[in-house]
């Protein structure tokens, strides 16, 4: 896991800029075939929804773009910091089991309280003329 965490992180941000990028693309090539076709009339709402869906998505992807340019120390001060996080992680797995087991633990004893308060519920009522004295 810790080997590829700086690998996943690029990914990631790479395939969110491209996510933009393909959306953008997908709602253009979508209009261009309902045009051809004659499913989606030129100046319908249809066409302008997805000339808007295109133009926003590829203005999205610009101003992401745009924003990694700008803050790309960040990025990957940032990026390290997930490095080191994953380097931790690897090195001490009870970080993520201990909390699981107890988690385990409180649902059984939610579990075990909730047995003891139903068969205390099942008793009935107790008055005077069931009680031996």
């Amino acid at each position: 896991m810790d080997y590829c965490a700086l690998q996943c992180a690029w990914i990631s941000v790479i395939v969110v800029g491209l996510g933009f990028i393909g959306g953008g693309s997908a709602c253009w090539m979508v209009r261009n075939d309902g045009l051809e076709s004659g499913t989606i009339a030129a100046g319908s709402s249809g066409d302008n929804w997805l000339m808007a869906g295109a133009i926003i998505l590829w203005v999205i992807s610009g101003l992401y773009c745009l924003c990694l340019a700008c803050n790309l120390k960040s990025l990957a001060v940032s990026i390290r910091i997930i490095e080191t996080a994953a380097d931790f992680f690897a090195d001490t797995k009870r970080v993520a089991f201990v909390p699981v087991l107890f988690f385990f633990l409180a649902i059984l004893t939610t579990f075990a309280w909730l047995y003891g308060y139903i068969c205390v519920m099942s008793v009935g009522t107790i008055t005077a003329d069931n009680v031996a004295l």
